[in-house]
């Protein structure tokens, strides 16, 4: 869906579209990052916000990060020593940052079939939308030291944990938490919790182990740092009645909506922020689909329809839980602005008139 926007596109991003995202899956070359999991309070719609604001400006994100504790002391895991090292946060430099801070993704396997974070534990709970964006391998960061092939739980305090999370004022009191944690270091068990050598992998070995083109994964994990130009795509996941508990799902059919009227929202969102065009895909247990232009225009016609007006409430109701009862002509007000340009017509772009799919 095309929409006019008043910045240009960024000048290293290669035309998205679906046959790229399909190319790079193809070349193992896609992360996905799942950034709305409300079912079990990670992310969440909030998720998105933080992203696109680090991507709107990198400065400002670290800023608030490092402002704090500039000039304090922290500990910090050194893979390539084998040990915790004393490290100083740096006074804060106002110049721009090209990469986001690093953020936990996984690669996508070639056959584009994957548990990802968040769906592992939805199984026995109330739905949620699983929603998301692709990225480019090529346009990221990898942190070569954190490639696992399974959870590395790369979040958990205490499980494995690269940095001490406390900032010391004191040089003397960080040094002497510094030694007592080294001297950890020297139970076996200690540094294999710390290092976990047992999900943790190389980028190489991990596209072996993924390499299957028809079978369905668990999650990997990666620590990787990304920028605008690395953004190929924006998923919704697309669920059937047997994929949860009977009793759990009121409304599969106006989840999916949901889930599709959300990354419409932020399909425009990233034009208008970014200027980026960006194919919106649908996965589902036989792997990722085109969200087709002609799809979109048979959805607006069943969610605008006033027999489907019962539907209608329950997809906003999915989009928006915590806001006030929206009246039934806002609702048609914001499908008419996520479907249709701003000038009220048709959009005219060529598309499939069949979902593609990857074969």
């Amino acid at each position: 869906m095309q929409r006019n926007n008043s910045k240009t596109n960024i000048s290293e991003s290669t035309p998205r579209s679906f046959d790229r995202v399909r190319e790079l899956q193809s070349n193992q070359k896609l992360f996905i990052k799942n950034l709305t999991v409300g079912a079990h309070g990670s992310s969440g719609f909030k998720g998105w916000d933080y992203f696109f604001n680090e991507f709107d400006d990198k400065k400002i994100v670290r800023k608030a990060v490092l402002g704090r504790y500039q000039g304090q002391f922290y500990i910090k895991y050194d893979f390539s020593k084998e040990k915790y090292v004393l490290k100083q946060v740096p006074k804060f430099d106002a110049k721009g940052y090209e990469y986001t801070t690093p953020t936990s993704v996984s690669l996508l396997p070639k056959s584009g079939l994957m548990t990802t974070y968040g769906e592992n534990i939805q199984k026995n709970t109330r739905p949620e939308m699983n929603v998301g964006i692709l990225f480019d391998v090529d346009k990221c960061q990898v942190k070569e030291h954190h490639i696992y092939k399974s959870d590395g739980q790369t979040g958990k305090h205490g499980v494995r944990s690269w940095y001490e999370k406390k900032f010391y004022d004191s040089e003397n009191d960080a040094n002497e938490m510094l030694s007592a944690l080294n001297k950890e270091l020297k139970d076996p068990d200690a540094k294999k919790r710390l290092i976990n050598d047992k999900v943790k992998t190389t980028m190489e070995q991990l596209r072996k182990e993924t390499s299957s083109s028809k079978k369905k994964y668990a999650y990997n994990e990666l620590l990787v740092r990304m920028k605008e130009a690395s953004i190929e795509g924006i998923y919704a996941t697309m669920y059937s009645k047997n994929d949860f508990k009977k009793h759990l799902h009121p409304s599969i059919n106006a989840l999916n909506y949901a889930s599709k009227l959300f990354i419409l929202q932020q399909q425009h969102i990233l034009q208008k922020k970014f200027g980026i065009d960006t194919p919106l895909l649908l996965r589902n247990k036989k792997g990722l689909s085109e969200y087709t232009l002609k799809q979109q225009e048979e959805d607006y016609e069943i969610l605008i329809d006033d027999k489907n007006k019962d539907l209608r409430a329950a997809v906003f109701k999915i989009i928006n839980p915590n806001a006030k009862q929206m009246s039934d002509e806002s609702m048609k007000s914001n499908l008419n602005n996520l479907f249709r340009d701003t000038n009220g017509q048709d959009n005219k772009k060529e598309a499939p008139s069949t979902p593609r799919s990857f074969s």
